[in-house]
């Protein structure tokens, strides 16, 4: 039975309810995430999601009030995830991951990010889950987040092998194991997918390589984000693997488009990269990735 994690406070008066939440979790990043509301009208003038998520017939004021709440919302529920991550991390997980973790303030009053980008994952499906808990457009339950917990640890020990000469042998078996592609695939198709008002962008070389074990679940998850504005920029990895149709790395993950574990089917992935990646993107600040 699966047990839901929700912020403790259901109250309306958004500045109440950062202090309160501030308080009770002793978290900075609520601290900062109150600022960010006390000066969400320039942002969510820019933003567009703040059309997308407010019925029409609402008044400017309350709904800005309503955009606030839900940046709180996203800003506690993905402060109660990461916690629960950092208890079931390994100490070596927890430095390895360390900067998708805990990500660095910008600016001289040390704010939050509001875009978040990953780049290289190598097919980490692990990766790209615990970024996207970080901006708000992902969030799993319990059960999910201790298994993410077991896969991202596996990750970390098949990179920093205590004998470098099984690196290969490593990458092998966490590609090959069946009990993670199992639980990658039940994470994706079990999380709950979420509009954020933070903008999440994945640039490039994120699929099918060293640290794929489910691609079918990859590509559900990056369907699963781009229903919710998450942007997909093409790296080499998507452009050789859409030319070629062969898989080079991630040879032994599972793959219901491979033919004898060797080949994807040619045309269903090159027209899965056409509908999903960009070659490039601008957001509403004119901010090229």
């Amino acid at each position: 039975m699966h047990t839901a994690l929700k912020p403790p406070f259901q109250s309306t008066n958004v500045s109440l309810k950062a202090d309160l939440l501030a308080k009770t979790m002793n978290s900075e990043t609520l601290v900062d995430r109150k600022a960010d509301v006390s000066n969400l009208s320039s942002h969510a003038e820019s933003s567009s999601l703040f059309s997308k998520v407010l019925p029409h017939n609402m008044s400017w004021h309350d709904g800005l009030k309503l955009f606030g709440a839900l940046t709180l919302t996203r800003a506690a529920d993905h402060v109660i995830q990461i916690n629960y991550l950092n208890q079931h991390l390994s100490s070596e997980s927890k430095k390895f991951f360390a900067k998708i973790l805990s990500l660095p303030n910008y600016g001289r009053e040390g704010r939050k990010p509001h875009i978040y980008a990953l780049g290289d994952a190598d097919g980490s499906v692990g990766r790209m889950v615990l970024i996207s808990i970080q901006s708000g457009h992902m969030s799993l339950e319990q059960n999910e987040l201790h298994t993410l917990a077991n896969i991202l640890n596996n990750e970390q020990k098949t990179f920093q092998p205590e004998n470098p000469d099984e690196a290969t042998g490593l990458l092998t078996t966490f590609q090959k194991d069946p009990l993670l592609q199992q639980q990658t695939m039940e994470i994706v198709e079990n999380a709950d997918y979420h509009a954020s008002p933070y903008s999440l962008i994945f640039i490039g070389d994120i699929i099918h390589d060293r640290v794929s074990c489910n691609k079918d679940a990859t590509r559900l998850l990056i369907k699963s984000l781009k229903t919710k504005d998450a942007i997909f920029i093409l790296g080499n990895h998507e452009i050789f693997n859409s030319k070629i149709g062969k898989v080079i790395m991630g040879l032994y993950a599972t793959d219901s488009w491979s033919i004898d574990n060797t080949i994807q089917g040619h045309d269903d992935y090159k027209d899965f990269v056409k509908e999903n990646f960009v070659n490039c993107y601008a957001d509403e600040r004119n901010k090229i990735f």
